[in-house]
């Protein structure tokens, strides 16, 4: 056992040695694979920067990301720096966006040969290319932005974007480069990192097949040491190697935990920011600098009620007051009079490892919709119960319509009696209307008499100017009394009920004529707007006139202190249109339902019968027309006639009744 134990005893110092070399080795190559991916993500990063720089339009926010440029290189040249000369790397491990709150992770590093750190080293010459290709990209970027401010013309500005866009096209294989050597970086570090693993194997097995000789030689005396002993031995490589896989898997697993926290963190739609005791910002989310209307970087320090209420202190409402006094978790709804959104705010306390509250967690959550909702709710339900209201208001109104049309039957007699009274007085003037007839005719005979005697008066007779003139007038005088006359007589025949081709300005202007005295007689204007080429149409023209005289009678009627009543006519397509237009006192809303109704009348009693508007009614639909009126009280109404220049029916007699 002795003997086993001084043979084993070199050779199992001599593997220790070599496994410790090894493990220092692999420890190396490891550091060496961490600094070499950091300068790889410095690269990229600086590469993101630069491309970014042709987004930024402010020249502050370019000096910022070259600043940013700046310290990644330098931070490339410090890792170099290790690399070559050996010492320890400072690897930088963020907590939050800000460089302030971070930790540091110190890892040692041996200086090997440069044969070995040839990819690395190559990085050299293009830190110095990047920082030249950064000083001509600003400066053309600061050509174009002074060409736009001081607008020139196009063709300058032109030539800037087209002389930035070269320089791209030149740039793009320095970026190719650096892509391609963290590339070889990282593919080398894994290949020496995989060559160590299989020389470490190879050593075991090799240490293994020494073992195996030793055991066979010393076999009889030494077999049980020598079994614990490579059994102890085993274990121990093992143990090496599922330490060096662990450790490299829970630094691959940190560093993707951090990417993915970073982009969960972001990727929340709810504003997110983290506070420490002052009221200051941490950390805080994309939505919440969105909010803000700043970057993430310019928001880190700021006081929250600053930026959320723009207060110099926090409201006394503060949740995370409340938070810092009782350790506990708050909610509350607020309405952020900045953004005009109601928020939903909890607030979870933040503690260290040793329970120490540090800050606190707020999640606001925008509710708005839900407010609006609430709101819309409550007046529908103050509308229901209006609406309520209204139908039992209406329910109130229909008993009481109830009560009045029972009310109205009692008062149904005395409507009829009045019906009576009013037929009674149409039958009344209807006597009157033959007898105007009877004495139109007897007044005919005299006046043709003396028309005849005056006019042969002038053609026999020498008379002075003066009654010569006087003379004239007579005779005119004359042939109006015939006129009007002959209108009456007219007016008053019983209709023929046949359509005849009619002058409808000549039949106004005989209208006219019949209603001048009583125009007159009221300082009534009659205003004439007659269209051109007016056609004939066939209609029956006594009828036309009754009509014609109803609308007359009714506008001098309305306008019982003087006024204008303006006649109106033109063709439309095969139709024309007559207009009677007063300026008196109009008619009430409420009546005009009722105007075309038999014997329903305004005017005093023995004024009116109510039938003039619907005998009007029935004689115009009986010739194929529409009668319209559009009122305006103290403002005056428009009655509208319209007629087919050719009717579609012929039997109009039963629409004859005298006024």
């Amino acid at each position: 056992m002795l003997t086993g134990a001084f043979l084993l005893m070199p050779v199992h110092f001599y593997f220790h040695h070599l496994s410790t070399k090894l493990e220092n080795t692999a420890a190396n190559e490891r550091a060496r694979r961490i600094i070499g991916e950091q300068i790889v993500s410095d690269l990229h990063q600086v590469s993101a920067r630069f491309y970014q720089l042709l987004t930024e339009v402010q020249g502050k926010k370019r000096q910022v990301t070259q600043k940013l440029i700046q310290q990644e290189l330098g931070d490339i040249r410090t890792a170099l720096k290790v690399i070559e000369n050996g010492g320890v790397f400072h690897k930088a491990i963020q907590l939050h966006s800000s460089r302030k709150d971070e930790l540091i992770d110190e890892i040692p590093y041996t200086k090997t040969d440069k044969e070995n750190l040839i990819e690395l080293l190559e990085i050299n010459p293009l830190l110095a290319e990047i920082e030249e290709k950064v000083v001509i990209l600003e400066n053309l970027l600061h050509r174009r932005d002074g060409l736009r401010e001081s607008a020139q013309q196009n063709t300058s500005l032109l030539q800037i974007q087209q002389e930035l866009h070269r320089f791209l096209n030149n740039t793009e294989p320095l970026f190719n480069k650096i892509s391609e050597a963290g590339n070889v970086i990282y593919f080398t570090n894994t290949k020496r990192l995989h060559d160590l693993d299989k020389l470490q194997k190879a050593l075991a097995k090799k240490y293994l097949l020494i073992e195996l000789t030793i055991f066979l030689t010393i076999f009889a005396i030494t077999f049980s040491l020598f079994f614990v002993l490579a059994k102890r031995i085993l274990s121990i490589n093992r143990k090496l190697q599922q330490e060096i896989f662990e450790k490299e898997r829970a630094e691959d697993l940190i560093s993707r935990a951090k990417q993915e926290w970073e982009r969960t963190f972001d990727a929340v739609p709810d504003p997110i920011v983290l506070l420490d005791k002052d009221h200051r910002i941490i950390r805080l989310n994309k939505a919440m600098a969105s909010l803000m209307g700043k970057p993430v970087e310019q928001c880190v320090g700021l006081k929250c009620h600053q930026v959320m209420h723009g207060t110099d202190s926090p409201p006394s409402y503060c949740p995370h007051s409340l938070l810092i006094n009782d350790h506990k978790e708050h909610k509350s709804v607020q309405f952020m009079n900045l953004f005009g959104i109601f928020f939903e705010i909890s607030v979870l306390p933040l503690f260290n490892r040793e329970g120490e509250l540090f800050g606190s967690v707020h999640i606001a959550r925008d509710i708005t919709d839900q407010k609006q909702a609430e709101n819309a709710l409550h007046k529908a339900n103050e509308e229901l119960e209006q609406k309520v209201e209204q139908r039992t208001i209406v329910l109130k109104r229909f008993i009481d319509e109830l009560q009045y049309e029972i009310s109205s039957r009692i008062k149904a007699e005395e409507a009829l009696f009045q019906t009576q009274h009013q037929l009674l007085h149409a039958e009344k003037l209807s006597a009157i209307g033959k007898l105007s007839a009877s004495i139109a005719h007897e007044f005919n005979n005299p006046l043709f008499a003396i028309t005849n005697i005056l006019i042969g008066v002038q053609q026999h007779e020498s008379l002075s100017t003066q009654n010569e003139r006087m003379l004239e007038l007579a005779i005119q005088e004359c042939d109006r009394m015939k006129m009007l006359i002959q209108n009456l007589r007219d007016f008053n025949r019983p209709t023929s009920g046949v359509n005849v081709a009619t002058d409808i300005h000549q039949t106004i202007d005989n209208m006219l004529l019949l209603c001048k005295k009583e125009f007159n007689d009221r300082k009534i204007i009659v205003e004439k707007n007659f269209a051109v080429n007016m056609p004939a149409i066939m209609v029956v023209k006594d009828q036309i006139c009754q009509v014609l005289l109803n609308l007359l009678t009714n506008a001098r009627d309305a306008c019982k202190n003087g006024g204008t009543i303006k006649i109106s006519t033109e063709v439309r397509d095969k139709l024309i249109a007559i207009s009677v237009e007063d300026s008196g006192c109009g008619i009430e809303t409420d009546h005009l339902d009722k105007i075309f109704k038999p014997f329903f009348t305004t005017k005093q009693e023995l004024s009116g019968t109510g039938l003039g508007l619907a005998v009007s009614l029935g004689i115009i639909e009986k010739h194929g027309g529409t009668i319209s009126v559009e009122s305006r009280l103290q403002k005056g109404s428009v009655f509208t006639i319209t007629l087919p220049i050719m009717p579609e029916n012929d039997d109009l007699s039963e629409y004859r009744i005298l006024m």
